[in-house]
């Protein structure tokens, strides 16, 4: 059955991450391996289902938001204690950022090319 038009869709899952880096240089250089053109992995404990919409606001130690927009998750891995080098969380392809968070996520993307990273987390 379809999916009835007159139900309101579910309001985004906002998650506000305090990361704990002190500046935006320290961020870049260390968040760089989780973030790509089209979206970053975010490690949580409790990941949120494929396909949830999700508001997210990644935000310094000082309170400074870094990177603020919308996205879905698109794949999402659960702590598995027979891997522990996995780390649990989910990786959520961008839908909106703001244009301060545009300009991070290229300064990431600069960097990780001239690391020879390759495109995506």
């Amino acid at each position: 059955m379809a999916d009835d038009p007159r139900k309101p869709a579910s309001a985004p899952v906002s998650l506000r991450i305090k990361v704990r880096f002190n500046d935006l240089e320290a961020f870049v250089d260390r968040f760089a391996p989780y973030v790509g053109r089209a979206g970053l992995f975010l490690r949580h404990k409790t990941p949120k289902p494929v396909g949830t919409e999700v508001r997210f606001e990644l935000r310094l130690a000082s309170d400074q938001p870094v990177l603020v927009g919308m996205g879905v998750v698109r794949w999402s891995r659960e702590l598995d204690p027979e891997r522990p080098h996995r780390p649990p969380g989910m990786a959520i392809e961008f839908t909106r950022v703001t244009k301060d968070s545009r300009e991070v996520i290229l300064r990431i993307l600069e960097l990780r090319r001239r690391l020879g990273m390759k495109d995506g987390p």
